[in-house]
Order: structure tokens, then C-alpha cells, then sequence
């Protein structure tokens, strides 16, 4: 038994996370909509730049922001492509602005930085007769001028669209 307790020590410590620094990234802040927030349609989604480089990027056009709704974005490192389906893959000029909007998914510029935002006109109605709010989920991440992620941050918020009633 003494023998099992020391293999599994020396196993758990072989799998520490050493040399790893988690920190939280405070180059943009999601202003709205807040996290757990409520808003009616259209809404905008606003956000403040707080990093002089990135601010600095997105008014030369060098970088931009790609805006997800209800969908997980690109890897680092991968364009649209990554998130366009096999048709839309093999079709040149795939995926183009249109293609990521119909699909929920918008890239803005900066346009009067370091506060921005950006105009959502609709969202597709996700309640279901077991599920009664219009959850969402926004996810936020810089892109290059050719539309390749950089870097691994995201700008996340989850929130509910208040819309009249129906009968589900």
C-alpha cells in the first residue's frame, strides 16, 4: 500500500502545471451587452479598446474584430475558413461578408476608438416550448487584415434578447 501511495505522489507531481502563467487578458472590455444581461432588439454591441498597441492596430486596419453569435470562432492561427462549411470551402471568394452574416458572424473596424460598438439588427429566436428565454452567447476575437485569428484571447458574454410573448 506504502509502495502505491508513493507511485501515485511521484504520478501527480510529474503532472503539476509548472511554468505556466494564466492571466486574464484586459486588452478589450466587453461593455455590452453585459454578462447575464438583458436587451431588446436591435442592441448594440459595444466595447473600449484599453491597449494603446491593439488600439493602434485596429485604426491602421492592420487588425480587426471578428463578432460570433451562438457559435465558437476559428482557432489561433485559422481564418473564416476554419468555421465555412465543405460547400462554402471549395467555392472561391469563400466566405465572403455575406456568408459570415447569414451565418451570425460580423467583422467590425474601428470606427471611434478606444470606445466602439456595432449594430445588431437581428438575432434568430431560440426559444423552444421547454426553454422559454432567447439565450446567446457573443464571442469576440482579434483578426488580422486577412481575417486569421491572432493570439488565443476571446471577449465572451452570455445574455438574453427580451422579445414579446408567443405561444410556443
Amino acid at each position: 500500500m506504502t509502495r502505491l501511495l508513493a507511485i501515485a505522489v511521484v504520478v501527480l507531481t510529474a503532472c503539476s502545471a509548472q511554468g505556466i502563467a494564466l492571466e486574464t487578458n484586459r486588452s478589450l472590455t466587453l461593455l455590452a451587452p453585459t454578462d447575464g444581461g438583458t436587451v431588446a432588439m436591435p442592441f448594440s454591441v459595444q466595447w473600449r479598446v484599453d491597449n494603446a498597441a491593439l488600439r493602434q492596430q485596429l485604426a491602421s486596419g492592420a487588425r480587426r474584430l471578428a463578432i460570433f453569435f451562438d457559435r465558437s470562432p476559428m482557432p489561433p492561427g485559422e481564418t473564416f475558413h476554419a468555421v465555412a462549411d465543405k460547400e462554402c470551402r471549395q467555392t472561391p471568394g469563400c466566405p465572403d461578408t455575406a456568408y459570415l452574416t447569414d451565418r451570425d458572424i460580423f467583422v467590425a473596424t474601428a470606427s471611434s476608438l478606444p470606445l466602439s460598438s456595432f449594430q445588431v439588427d437581428d438575432l434568430p429566436d431560440t426559444r423552444t416550448p421547454h426553454q422559454r428565454k432567447d439565450q446567446h452567447q457573443l464571442t469576440i476575437v482579434v483578426v488580422d487584415a486577412s481575417g486569421r485569428r491572432v493570439g488565443e484571447a476571446a471577449f465572451e458574454a452570455e445574455f438574453d434578447i427580451s422579445r414579446p410573448p408567443e405561444t410556443l
